[in-house]
């Protein structure tokens, strides 16, 4: 095996039982609520808590102006958070340098899930920790939102955390006994092949892919013919897709180890899918060569908004009620040097390979804060989807501008019958050309002039 042997870890210092011994299975008003979370002595600030009750009473009150979220939503917290079962998590480790490509999956069921958020809302939560100073694995305190009442995005994420109670008070025990599947896959890297997991399996049958020399048409044959379309470009949302599996632009460190005001891509898809938060708990931080596969995990919430315009915006009843999301890190700077090609090249290409869904939502992964390029990083994705035989839809978001482009660029390279093996030479040339240095030129004029060499010939 790669990973190392077996580790189990109970992020609750107490038992379950022992809350159901020490809280009120009910309270009528914020200061009862707050007595019990000062029961756990972890949280030690509540404004933000207070704020994100009252917003959600007036949200439930326009329909009903009865309700209460201490009759309503504090006896759900309450009944999984006292919840008997195990609560102990298989932490998954990242692959020792020397292993084979493989995987190590763990199932977790929703009810644990809630039993371990629910206790996390309370304050009677704890992070893994093997004495060492540098921070393998994340933790779930609520503490950095609990008492923020004044940001736009601390009770907007809280928000979620009620609805995801409210909404878990009428599951059926069968779906309480559903189970999320985790897997970490590895890689290896050599020169510029691939090996893959035994678990992915390729359209040409093999389990490692050589980039330049991968001779498929990088735009196919069959989408010019009416075919399918081995990337789809659209400028909504990437919850807009047809079902299939979810991109999280991940960090390393998933979910940044921590909950804390902010809304990046990844920090809200993990409020619209909370199941996602136990990976802060029991999934170590991803190596180069490590993706994360979630599958079977509830949407809860719909929202609008990204960043500091985020908002909560009731429960989700669109067609992606249970999503297959994939956790891929870009690297964080210096995009064009052939090692960070290779490493996002073969991060792309194993996840989309471990995803069982055809069909895969993506965007601008690694464009953000990590300063990736737009252009470069569809480009990637395409050469990773032609090589795993999936389908990208590609969220331009808004920009009509971008979407037209890529369009054109496509339609461009499909006519000059440009290979993946061709694309992946242009990418790993990028560095000596200067792409994106003073001086040099972007990636999408880099791109330009290699198409139009190709066609003035």
């Amino acid at each position: 095996m790669g990973a190392s042997a077996s580790v189990e870890f109970d992020p609750l210092p107490m038992s379950p039982s022992q809350v159901k011994e020490t809280i009120p299975a009910t309270v009528k008003d914020f200061e009862e609520f707050k007595k019990v979370i000062d029961t756990f002595g972890t949280l030690r600030r509540l404004e933000g808590y207070e704020t994100a009750i009252q917003m959600y009473e007036t949200l439930k009150k326009d329909a009903d102006p009865s309700w209460s979220f201490y009759e309503k939503v504090y006896p759900s917290i309450v009944r999984f958070a006292t919840a008997e079962g195990d609560s102990r998590f298989t932490l998954l480790r990242a692959c020792k340098a020397s292993s084979s490509p493989s995987v190590e999956t763990g199932n977790v069921s929703r009810q644990k899930c809630l039993t371990v958020i629910a206790n996390a809302v309370l304050g009677n939560i704890q992070n893994f920790t093997e004495g060492t100073r540098e921070r393998k694995f994340g933790g779930l305190s609520l503490e950095a939102i609990s008492g923020r009442r004044h940001t736009k995005v601390a009770p907007q994420r809280l928000l979620c955390f009620w609805d995801l109670f409210d909404q878990a008070a009428g599951w059926s025990d069968e779906t309480l006994k559903e189970e999320i599947e985790v897997t970490r896959g590895w890689s290896r890297l050599a020169d510029s092949s691939l090996k893959l997991p035994s678990a992915v399996q390729l359209p040409h049958g093999s389990s490692e892919i050589q980039w330049t020399s991968l001779d498929i048409p990088l735009v196919p044959v069959e989408a010019k013919r009416g075919g399918e379309e081995a990337v789809v470009v659209h400028e909504g949302a990437m919850e807009d897709a047809p079902p299939g599996a979810f991109v999280d632009f991940a960090n390393m460190q998933l979910h940044i180890g921590c909950v804390i005001p902010s809304a990046t891509q990844e920090e809200v898809l993990f409020s619209a899918c909370p199941e996602l938060f136990c990976s802060l708990i029991n999934v170590e931080r991803l190596e180069d060569n490590e993706v994360v596969v979630f599958r079977n995990v509830k949407r809860v919430c719909a929202y609008k908004g990204y960043a500091e315009s985020f908002q909560y915006d009731g429960k989700y009843e669109g067609p992606r009620m249970i999503e297959e999301v994939l956790a891929i890190d870009a690297c964080e700077c210096d995009h064009f040097t052939q090692y960070n090609v290779l490493r996002d090249l073969g991060k792309a290409a194993l996840g989309f390979g471990l995803c069982e869904e055809k069909d895969i939502s993506s965007g601008a992964w690694g464009c953000g804060i990590f300063g990736g390029d737009r252009h470069f990083k569809f480009i990637q994705q395409l050469c990773a989807a032609r090589a795993t035989g999936k389908r990208v839809h590609f969220s331009s978001f808004r920009n009509a501008e971008m979407k037209t482009d890529l369009q054109d660029i496509l339609a461009r390279l499909g006519r000059l019958g440009v290979t993946v093996g061709c694309a992946c030479e242009w990418l790993l040339e990028c560095e000596a050309a200067s792409v994106g240095q003073e001086g040099g030129p972007s990636f999408r004029e880099f791109l330009l002039q290699k198409i139009v060499a190709m066609e003035s010939n």
